[in-house]
């Protein structure tokens, strides 16, 4: 989930303001908030400022909370198993081969808490 889904979620939970309340107040279809909800679409910048003016509207203190949650708050370090998605493998310094390829004996690959990034 992205930083801006994972910032709406909370908001809406913690002021009880439904999906469908946020999408009337913005003039939108309720399935693109709750896309942004579950994070498989992020909100564009333009639809942050809208998130951030409806919520003002329905509850001032909402608006707020988004805002701080959004840019303040640390994102959360996905766990390394959740890593491997999306053509990523993770491999560790053991491996000296992918796909019947040589990889140098010195590693010139970005690492991840200790894991060696491939991009496939």
């Amino acid at each position: 989930m992205g930083r801006a889904g994972t910032a709406l979620k909370r908001v809406l939970d913690s002021y009880g303001i439904s999906q469908n309340q946020l999408a009337t107040r913005m003039g939108i279809d309720r399935s693109n908030v709750s896309r942004w909800v579950s994070g498989s679409r992020d909100p564009s910048a333009e639809a942050v400022a809208e998130i951030r003016i409806a919520l003002a509207a329905m509850k001032p203190e909402a608006g707020e909370a988004f805002v701080q949650i959004y840019l303040y708050e640390p994102a959360p370090t996905p766990e390394p198993e959740a890593l491997t998605g999306s053509g990523v493998q993770y491999l560790g310094s053991e491996v000296n081969s992918i796909n019947g390829h040589s990889l140098p004996s010195s590693s010139i690959y970005p690492t991840v808490q200790g894991l060696t990034a491939f991009r496939l």
